[in-house]
């Protein structure tokens, strides 16, 4: 009950809660392609986060793919409805599908009287901008190659107001992931220390991110050729302090890396051959390289608490960790790899501290990627002007944030395509469709043909015919071994899943809030 209390007082229900304590501030930080296994390189985000707030453990990313996946988290919509259906027009997708691009989170909470600052990787697709996209009071994206895909993480550009972008150098100060934080993130929290508005502010650093780098030892030792060339291979970069570190640490082995039997698989899987050593060595590099570069990253979270506690704001302020997608790293024969319908690349790491959220505490039931808006709305008591106002798919968190249940029946919309490819007559499109919930994950792959590219691009996510199937269960094969689409056994629990895809693919707004019943829940199946 005090709990309860405290979070409706602070969090901001009702106006006469606003006016006994300051709306809160919103920081939210994103990693980039996070793989499972990788927090032992954030020992920040567990002691100022995950012990100090609540852990979402089972987040997904409905579209695991950067431009999608960030779309969605700016507008609480899933990628079939906010129109960014991939990472470049080839895929239906970049910023320039977004639809409606000035209703957007920020908008809403400017529109609200707070400050919206921005720093980091946007949308793909923005390279040259001439302006700042809409509702960002200040907007540091970074720019040129940097904005539209490999960045680097040395010799980089970000936007100026003035339309000539700021350029960061070769030298070790000039290491994104810190001149992000010294050069944007900290002053902006620090001019806010005496402001009377709140602020919201989105960090969209790159690590674990693969890029470039420059030629010294940590360069070096992430990259199959010259750490500065496009035409080379490089994991993440880590900057000169942890050139050395984590060296000889072992990757995740789960039972699904380097499948064995890959038969029951869709086709795109079943065709891969076993993971060659070039494959394993890769994926080895691109972990330890990960882990180093997550260390500059930790810095930067603790940096941002320790400037938020002297400037007296880290006890109104809300602060989200979290990631665009996650990565496949040799599960079922997949080198390195996102847009997949499996647990490496739909889950993601979510945790939230702020005024009246428990420390300490995981919450287990199902949630989604596009929840973040309509949460960090709520909290701040925000309403949405009428000429901003789009249907949000997600729900809001803040039961949960508060200590109470969320819905563990719920079901989550899977999707995500391919990029456009020629066809024997015409272009076709490849895609899939499903529903992930708390004990099942369900995914229909389908493939169309159209006669010009330009329909091709803009196919609906789901078009045409069924090719394949997936369904596991995840409580007793959580490494998604065994397809289940034809175990007879399971077959109302597979109807009662495709129903729920087939209203997933179109749903919107509150529409989207699915629920897959327990009774629906066949007995487990039999063993092979």
């Amino acid at each position: 009950m005090a709990a309860a209390l405290i979070a409706a007082a602070i969090l901001g229900a009702g106006r006469g809660a606003a006016q006994q304590a300051p709306r809160p501030n919103f920081v939210v930080i994103f990693s980039d392609d996070q793989a499972p296994g990788m927090t032992k390189a954030l020992p920040a985000v567990g002691r100022e986060l995950a012990a100090r707030g609540t852990t979402f453990s089972s987040a997904i990313a409905s579209y695991p793919l950067c431009c999608p996946a960030r779309a969605t988290f700016l507008t609480g919509q899933y990628a079939h409805n906010h129109g960014t259906k991939g990472n470049n027009r080839r895929g239906g997708g970049g910023y320039q599908a977004l639809i409606d691009p000035k209703r957007n989170l920020a908008a809403w909470l400017q529109a609200n009287g707070y400050d919206t600052g921005f720093a980091g990787k946007w949308l793909n697709g923005l390279r040259t901008p001439h302006r700042a996209p809409p509702g960002w009071t200040s907007w540091s994206g970074l720019v040129g190659e940097g904005g539209d895909g490999l960045s680097s993480y040395y010799d980089f550009d970000v936007f100026e107001p003035d339309g000539i972008p700021r350029h960061f150098g070769a030298g070790a100060s000039d290491y994104q992931t810190d001149a992000l934080t010294r050069e944007y993130a900290l002053p902006f929290i620090d001019a806010h220390a005496a402001a009377p508005q709140p602020f919201f502010l989105w960090l969209a650093y790159h690590p674990p991110h693969f890029g470039l780098g420059r030629n010294d030892p940590a360069g070096e030792r992430c990259s199959t050729g010259a750490p500065t060339k496009r035409d080379g291979s490089q994991s993440a970069i880590p900057p000169p302090r942890y050139a050395k570190r984590f060296l000889g640490a072992r990757p995740p082995r789960p039972p699904s890396f380097d499948e064995r039997d890959v038969s029951d698989k869709p086709k795109s899987v079943r065709h891969r051959a076993p993971l060659t050593r070039e494959d394993i060595e890769r994926i080895e590099r691109d972990y330890r390289c990960g882990l180093a570069a997550l260390l500059a990253l930790d810095d930067a979270v603790a940096e941002i608490v320790e400037h938020l506690r002297a400037t007296g704001q880290l006890g109104h302020t809300v602060i989200v960790f979290s990631a665009d997608q996650g990565v496949m790293a040799g599960e079922h024969r997949i080198a390195r790899g996102k847009n997949k319908p499996y647990e490496e690349a739909l889950r993601v790491p979510l945790l939230i501290r702020g005024p009246g959220i428990p420390s300490g505490r995981e919450v287990e039931a199902p949630v989604a990627n596009a929840d973040l808006a309509p949460t960090i709305l709520d909290l701040a008591g925000a309403t949405v002007p009428e000429e901003l106002t789009r249907p949000v798919d997600g729900v809001s968190l803040r039961t949960a944030l508060g200590g109470g249940a969320h819905d563990s029946n719920r079901a989550i919309p899977i999707e995500g395509r391919e990029n456009t490819a020629r066809a024997r007559h015409g272009f076709k499109v490849r895609s899939y469709v499903g529903v992930r919930t708390a004990r099942f994950a369900y995914v229909e792959y389908r493939r169309a043909r159209f006669e010009a590219v330009a329909a091709a691009n803009s196919a609906p996510l789901g078009a045409g015919r069924t090719t394949d199937r997936e369904l596991y269960d995840l409580r007793s094969d959580p490494y998604e071994l065994r397809n289940l689409a034809r175990e007879p056994s399971l077959a109302r629990v597979r109807r009662a899943l495709a129903r729920l895809t087939a209203e997933a693919a179109r749903c919107t707004g509150a529409g989207c809030a699915l629920e897959f019943a327990p009774g629906a829940q066949a007995r487990r199946p039999r063993a092979r």
